[in-house]
C-alpha cells in the first residue's frame, strides 16, 4: 500500500467517519531491529455529523487479537507492520471501516501540550523513577504547572524505582 491508500476516502459532510488514534512509544533504545514501535495508545473514534455526536473507543493495548495468523498483543501490529498493519488489525478486529488515522509519539505529545501552554495537574501519588531515559521526580499532593517535557515524564510513569506505583505497572 502507498501513503495514498491512507489520505481518507472522499466522505460528504454529512457522513459518519472512522478515525483511528494511536499513541506510539519511543522503541526499543537497546534492540533497533524495527523502525516501528509498539502502539500503546489505540482509540476508535466514531463522529456522526448528522447528530453532533462523537464516540470513542479505547483499545487496551493487551488485547489479544489474530496477526498474520498468531496471537499477539494489538499493540503489537504497529511494531511488526506499522500503521498499515494496525489499521487493517483494528478493522477486523472490529469488524469496521477507518476512514483517516492520527498517530502521535511523544515528540508529538510534548509539543501540542506546549503549543497550548501546558497543563495543570495536582500530582496523586509520588512518582520517582530513574532510567537511562527517563528522570521522574513528583511529590503526592503538589500542584504543577507541566510543560510538554514534564507532562511526558508523568504520562510514562508506571512505576518507581522501590517497585511501588500501579499494582500491575500499567
Amino acid at each position: 500500500m502507498s501513503n495514498d491508500d491512507f489520505k481518507g476516502t472522499k466522505l460528504s459532510y454529512n457522513e459518519p467517519v472512522n478515525i483511528l488514534v494511536l499513541g506510539v512509544d519511543a522503541g526499543d533504545y537497546k534492540n533497533k531491529k524495527s523502525s516501528h514501535t509498539r502502539s500503546d495508545t489505540i482509540m476508535l473514534v466514531n463522529y456522526n455529523p448528522n447528530e453532533n455526536k462523537a464516540f470513542i473507543l479505547s483499545i487496551p493495548r493487551d488485547t489479544r487479537v489474530k496477526i498474520n495468523g498468531d496471537y499477539c498483543k494489538i499493540n503489537s501490529a504497529h511494531s511488526i507492520g506499522g500503521t498499515e498493519l494496525t489499521i487493517k488489525t483494528v478493522e477486523n478486529f472490529l469488524n469496521v471501516h477507518i476512514d483517516y488515522y492520527v498517530e502521535i509519539d511523544y515528540e508529538g505529545f510534548r509539543r501540542a501540550i506546549d503549543a497550548i501552554g501546558g497543563v495543570d495537574v495536582v500530582i496523586p501519588r509520588d512518582m520517582h523513577y530513574k532510567s537511562y531515559d527517563l528522570d521522574i521526580n513528583f511529590k503526592k499532593g503538589e500542584k504543577v504547572h507541566l510543560n510538554g517535557e514534564l507532562a511526558e515524564k508523568f504520562i510514562r510513569w508506571r512505576k518507581n524505582n522501590d517497585g511501588t506505583g500501579y499494582a500491575t505497572g500499567i
